[in-house]
């Protein structure tokens, strides 16, 4: 169950890698890395057994829903999906993992 907490991290990660060895790791925002230790932060904070581990990866789907909204990104690809997906996520994770860890 841990890799599936961290799957969307491993994902942004393997992505924002390839992207750094190919053109450079100068090029990424500030943001971008922030973004990435949230996704981390996610994953550990789920893989330790806390609920409110999903909050960070619901902030960044929220986030990317924001983005999208407000720059001219959508000129050429819609995002809204993958935020989505990612609310829907790791709310899944966080009820799944407060289900199956909660104290009684």
């Amino acid at each position: 169950m841990p890799f599936m907490y961290s799957l969307p991290a491993l994902l942004y990660g393997g992505l924002v890698a390839t992207i750094g060895f190919s053109v450079g790791f100068g090029g990424f925002q500030l943001e971008a890395w922030l973004y990435l230790i949230l996704l981390f932060a996610a994953a550990i904070l789920l893989s330790m057994k806390q609920w409110w581990g999903s909050i960070p990866g619901i902030a960044v789907g929220g986030i990317v829903i924001y983005l999208f909204q407000t720059t001219s990104v959508h000129q050429h690809v819609n995002v809204i999906p993958l935020g989505i997906g990612m609310i829907f996520y790791y709310a899944a994770m966080g009820l799944i993992c407060y289900k199956l860890y909660k104290k009684k």
